[in-house]
Order: structure tokens, then C-alpha cells, then sequence
């Protein structure tokens, strides 16, 4: 009877396990993953005070800005370091910094104000975090026998995986209905000398990132029409 118990024992730890790893390894990123490769990711992506799309421009501001005072600018690298990238200047300028940063990553800033006594204060840090560039590229065959007699599967390559993205294919600039998915299957009635699909991404928290493929262009052949001589 111990023993039975003891392999029921070990049965339930053995299933909870693998139910745990199934989950871990089903979750998708609907946030900034906090393992991107970055300048000093945060803890948590709860800690990002923005998402801006790739080429978009960091724009920071010191809340009450004084006119007496004096503003230093910091950024953390690579190594975690804050190092001053503007200020102190002049008293009441370098209230605000912007950039563009040339990579996809987590952003963290602090502004220090420091008063015409000398006192000073360092905010709490902000972060941002920049999505990389979306570029999607469909895969598939060139070519579908018309009136349906083939079909010809269609992905999208070029996306990074950490990221959950919304998708609307469209056939010669117009949308397909309900064909949001992250491939599409094309079938042709009619033969024509091409058609052209392309796909539209955005990332699933940030639909203003937005980006078209190139189009895919997909000849549909007509059949073959054979007949019957008698010789």
C-alpha cells in the first residue's frame, strides 16, 4: 500500500512538471520580451514607460523645469552604467533630450536638476523600449492551376519570434476577408497572368508599427484543354 502511494505520489509530480514546462513553453510575448538582447533590460516589462517603432525617435522632458536650475542628462550602456550624454549647460536649458537610437532594445535615462545653491536630485530612472523593424518576407511557390485545381501555402519569414503580430493579407492591394493568420493558402478560379498577394504586420500591443511585404506574385495556369482525333 506505502508503495502504491509513493508511485501515485510520484505519478502527480510528474504530470504537474509537465504541465508546467507545456505552459512555460506556449506562452508567446504580448509585451516586450525582458530577455531581448538590449542595453540593460529591466526587471520586468512593466517597468517600460513607452514602446516606440523602430526608427522612431526617443523624446524626454524634465517634468517641472526650472529656470535657475541646471539639467544632466544620463543614459545606461551596455554595462549598467548611468553616463552623463547631455548637460549640465546652461540654467534653464537642457530641459529635454530626444534621440534615435539605431537598435531595438530597452532605453533607461535619468535627468538630474541641480539649483542655483547647488542642490540636486536624480529622478527615478525611465525606460523605453524600441521594437525591432518589422520586415516581413512571404515564402511559397509561384504558381496555382486555375479553377482551384491546386493550391499554393504562403508564409511570412523575416519577423523576430519573442513577438505576437496581427496579419491581413490582401490580393492586388485589397484585403482578404478573415484571412488574418500568419499564412494563407491561395486557390484561383480564373487563370490570369499574375496575381499579387502581399501581407500586412503589426505588432499585437502596438498597431502603429506597421509594415507591408513586397508582393508575392503568383501566376495561375490554365488548364489544359486535351481532345481526341480519330485517326
Amino acid at each position: 500500500m506505502k508503495k502504491t502511494f509513493i508511485l501515485l505520489q510520484a505519478s502527480i509530480i510528474v504530470l504537474m512538471l509537465t504541465f508546467i514546462s507545456l505552459k512555460a513553453s506556449a506562452q508567446a510575448f504580448d509585451t516586450p520580451s525582458d530577455a531581448y538582447p538590449a542595453t540593460a533590460a529591466p526587471a520586468t516589462a512593466g517597468a517600460v514607460g513607452k514602446i516606440i517603432c523602430a526608427g522612431g525617435t526617443i523624446s524626454l522632458s524634465a517634468t517641472t523645469p526650472n529656470a535657475t536650475s541646471t539639467y544632466v542628462w544620463r543614459k545606461k550602456n551596455s554595462s549598467g552604467t548611468m553616463v552623463v550624454v547631455l548637460g549640465p549647460g546652461a540654467a534653464g536649458a537642457n530641459t529635454t533630450y530626444s534621440e534615435t537610437p539605431s537598435a531595438a532594445g530597452y532605453y533607461t535615462y535619468t535627468v538630474e536638476e541641480i539649483n542655483s545653491n547647488t542642490c540636486s536630485t536624480i529622478s527615478n530612472p525611465i525606460t523605453v523600449f524600441v521594437l525591432p523593424p518589422l520586415a516581413p518576407v512571404i515564402a511559397g511557390q509561384s504558381n496555382v492551376c486555375a479553377s482551384n485545381q491546386s493550391t499554393t501555402p504562403l508564409t511570412i519569414t523575416g519577423l523576430d519570434g519573442n513577438f505576437q503580430y496581427n496579419y491581413q493579407w490582401t490580393r492586388d492591394g485589397i484585403d482578404i476577408p478573415s484571412a488574418t493568420l500568419a499564412t494563407y493558402t491561395v486557390s484561383e478560379s480564373t487563370a490570369t497572368a499574375t496575381v499579387n498577394f502581399a501581407v500586412k504586420v503589426n505588432y499585437v500591443f502596438n498597431t502603429s508599427c506597421t509594415k507591408t511585404s513586397a508582393n508575392k506574385a503568383i501566376a495561375v495556369i490554365a488548364l489544359p484543354t486535351p481532345t481526341i482525333t480519330i485517326n
